[in-house]
């Protein structure tokens, strides 16, 4: 794989990303994917999606274009996938109860990946009540298991083994007092410089794992608590040199997203484009 690439503009009313990374198969072919993203958080007052994008799929042979693809869609998957790796190498042992911070488009993935690893309860917290009730009923009709929306943040925390924020919040939304000890925290929102979800004392006082610490350092939670401690990347963690070092031990993720997730998921979806190009069906 190409060295990933990551770029943010800043405009008065939000933000737009580039990230982009190349296969580097062994013979020589492969696909490059370069992901933009319009992030406006003020969209939903005038009925329209804060996040908008494309992923434009190109042949590494001969760079033709293979797709353009729907960015929300493979985002909100490979958030939710990369959240799942990191409960299930990070989160207490036996985690069975999770509290999903934001209910929008981020969250029901979210809760299909984390149920797959085990969790069976869930509290949903949205600043607009109504999302969360719209999604704990999916959640309880479609999953089959407990959701239920709460209208106090820190009493649905407290009460987790696993704390998921994916809200677009500019200040810390989530502090030391509500979290209990050996809980682990996915921070997934905070992905550009903008924004912030987790306040820096707590991030002081956990173990921080991220998915690329020079992305963090920029765009991330970290950016607001620079000199706290980053005991690895993700990368570390699946490789198994770096593990949680005791039950009480409150562990963050914080998460910015990578070209090389973007990458991946439009791999496992080359059939699929391949077939779609072949019948003459829109990619």
């Amino acid at each position: 794989m190409s060295t990933p690439v990551s770029l943010g503009v800043q405009v008065a009313q939000g933000t737009f990303h580039v990230k982009a990374c190349a296969s580097a198969p062994p013979g020589g072919g492969g696909i490059f994917v370069a992901k933009v993203n319009a992030n406006f958080p003020g969209n939903p007052d005038a009925g329209k999606p804060t996040i908008q994008g494309v992923i434009a799929v190109f042949d590494t042979r001969n760079g033709s274009v293979r797709a353009i693809v729907d960015s929300p869609a493979i985002t909100a998957l490979r958030t939710a996938a990369t959240t799942a790796v990191v409960v299930r190498h990070l989160a207490p042992a036996n985690a069975r109860v999770a509290t999903v911070v934001g209910c929008g488009a981020l969250a029901r993935p979210h809760l299909h990946a984390l149920e797959a690893c085990g969790i069976s309860r869930f509290h949903l917290v949205d600043r607009e009540p109504a999302r969360a009730r719209v999604l704990a009923d999916w959640g309880c009709t479609t999953l089959g298991v407990p959701c239920r929306a709460e209208p106090v943040l820190r009493e649905a925390t407290l009460d987790s083994q696993v704390i998921v924020t994916c809200t677009p919040s500019r200040e810390p939304i989530l502090g030391r007092g509500d979290v209990r000890p050996g809980t682990l925290i996915a921070a997934v929102g905070a992905d550009s410089a903008p924004k912030s979800e987790i306040e820096p004392a707590l991030l002081v006082h956990s173990r921080i794992v991220t998915d690329l610490t020079a992305q963090c350092l920029q765009g991330g939670d970290l950016r607001s608590a620079p000199h706290a401690t980053v005991c690895g990347e993700l990368t570390d963690v699946v490789a198994g040199r770096v593990a949680r070092t005791g039950a009480h031990e409150i562990v963050v993720f914080d998460s910015t997203g990578l070209a090389a997730q973007d990458l991946a998921l439009c791999e496992l979806l080359e059939p699929l484009i391949g077939a779609a190009r072949e019948t003459g069906s829109p990619s």
